[in-house]
């Protein structure tokens, strides 16, 4: 989209270091879930579904009034915890996509939720990692307006392999699945 002056500028892709104030650096919503306003547009339909009329999206741009955010498909985000002092919920950005007429064009978002440790039941969940995510087989639809901001996943990568890296805000790793039906904890293959 085009810029105009007084826009705040555009944050590069993969850009967590910005995350609004109302997330901590462990992903706890700790502001007002109804404090801050996003101003949501499309960059270019990538795709076109006639069939269903749908058009289908590689990014969004999400501003509020000091920043602007490119999301882009196959990226982590956080999304809208349902209560403040929740963990925010983290998932991969699958498809975005405009949901047609007869939806009233709502910016919707198919997403791969990744479990946190809060998410697990059991005995499972005593053995994670504060940083640890899980990467499931749940896919579902959001609206886009449900995206906080980006977060940074490493897959593939347990903590002592992670290492400092860690300590970096909005950093978690990733080198297990979850399959929340059978609520199964599996190896991750490359």
């Amino acid at each position: 989209p085009a810029m105009e002056a007084d826009d705040p500028p555009l944050l590069p892709l993969g850009c967590v270091a910005d995350c609004p104030a109302r997330i901590d650096a462990n992903g706890y919503m700790i502001g007002s879930i109804e404090s801050e306003s996003y101003a949501l547009s499309w960059v270019q339909p990538s795709v076109s579904d006639l069939d269903e009329d749908i058009q289908q999206y590689s990014q969004v741009v999400i501003s509020t009034e000091t920043r602007r955010l490119l999301i882009g498909l196959g990226e982590f985000v956080y999304i809208t915890p349902s209560k403040t002092g929740r963990p925010a919920e983290i998932g991969k950005i699958e498809t975005l996509f405009d949901a047609g007429a007869d939806e009233d064009n709502a910016m919707m978002c198919t997403v791969r939720w990744l479990y946190r440790k809060e998410h697990v039941k059991g005995g499972a969940a005593r053995s994670m990692h504060q940083r640890e995510v899980l990467y499931s087989t749940h896919v579902n639809e959001n609206l886009v307006e449900s995206i906080e901001w980006k977060v940074n996943v490493l897959l593939h990568q347990d903590a002592a392999t992670a290492g400092h890296l860690l300590d970096q805000p909005h950093t978690f790793f990733c080198h297990k699945t979850y399959t929340a039906r059978a609520k199964k904890i599996g190896s991750m293959l490359p």
